[in-house]
């Protein structure tokens, strides 16, 4: 008994003595602070992102759909500003003579060089069949084309995309390949809009948006983009994609389109689209081929089969 009394008075003098160093730093912390802290942002300020308007999808504006996200995106990580400009080829390249630069880039295939840009080190599984990610760039939604048809004699017809035409089954002077745009604007048209028919062109397509990040921007940016980019490619952002009535990139996602579109859709559930760099290196040429074509050249259409060949792996 007497040991126990003395163990326990020699822990109180030893308490007395070094407790004081612990206890007094332990009060004066804030508990309620501690347990809410956030570790503070990698990066803090603003990024800029150019949206590149080349293809436009069947309804909305992709430009405003991104800031949209970046809204959504910015709530969650404290500190990052995300400012989404879009503008057509036209603007983009008078910027790019004055030196405006951005951090990052949203842009359909045949827009973009691979040399304005840094290996953005992002990879999905998941992706819909004849989709793939780059060492440069990785898509996020897609658009596509159509087949249409006037369904009563003197209704205008919109001029045929040339490229998409050749690459469907159409041949005659009625049904025209047209983007899916361009089939939205002609079925809300209150005059003729009811008069039109439709039907899917084919799993080909060049309407991919790819995100990617500028040769030039620094690290701390750089990876703030590539976790905005995972974020747009979650399955909970791509089911937006309804807003514009554009494809998922993700196979697990249902897209949810107008009526119009949803016979189309399943079509484009797998898709034949080419590399956009390739694409950009030889776009203007298969154009060019593709109208001498449409024309009546045999030749422009065996050169046009052979270049589209190539660039597709066929």
């Amino acid at each position: 008994m007497k040991i126990r009394r003395l163990l326990l008075c020699i822990l109180l003098l030893l308490t007395a003595v070094f407790g004081p160093n612990y206890l007094v730093p332990l009060a004066q912390r804030d508990f309620f602070a501690e347990q809410y802290r956030r570790d503070p942002p990698k990066f803090s300020g603003t990024i800029v992102l150019y949206h590149i308007v080349t293809q436009r999808t069947y309804s909305g504006s992709v430009t405003d759909w991104l800031q949209a996200q970046a809204d959504a995106y910015e709530k969650k990580h404290r500190g990052v500003h995300i400012l989404v400009e879009g503008m057509t080829e036209p603007y983009f390249l008078q910027r790019l003579e004055y030196d405006r630069l951005p951090d990052g880039y949203s842009f359909f295939s045949g827009a973009l060089s691979e040399d304005r840009l840094q290996p953005i080190g992002l990879t999905t599984d998941g992706l819909r069949s004849g989709l793939f990610d780059t060492a440069f760039a990785v898509p996020y939604l897609y658009s596509g084309y159509a087949l249409l048809t006037a369904g009563q004699p003197k209704i205008p017809i919109p001029q045929t995309e040339p490229i998409a035409q050749l690459t469907s089954e159409a041949r005659t002077e009625d049904c025209v390949a047209v983007a899916l745009r361009t089939l939205g604007d002609r079925l809300r048209d209150e005059q003729y809009g009811a008069a039109y028919v439709t039907k899917p062109i084919g799993t080909f397509t060049d309407a991919v948006c790819w995100l990617g990040i500028a040769h030039d921007t620094p690290e701390e940016k750089a990876e703030a983009l590539r976790g905005f980019y995972a974020y747009l490619r979650e399955e909970k952002q791509q089911q937006k994609l309804f807003a514009l009535n554009a494809f998922s990139v993700l196979d697990s996602v249902r897209d949810s389109v107008a009526q119009p579109l949803e016979t189309i859709a399943q079509v484009y559930r797998s898709v034949c689209t080419p590399d956009p760099f390739l694409w950009e290196e030889q776009h203007t040429a298969l154009l060019a081929d593709a109208t001498e074509a449409m024309n009546g050249s045999e030749e422009a259409r065996r050169r046009f089969a052979e270049r589209l060949a190539g660039i597709l792996g066929n």
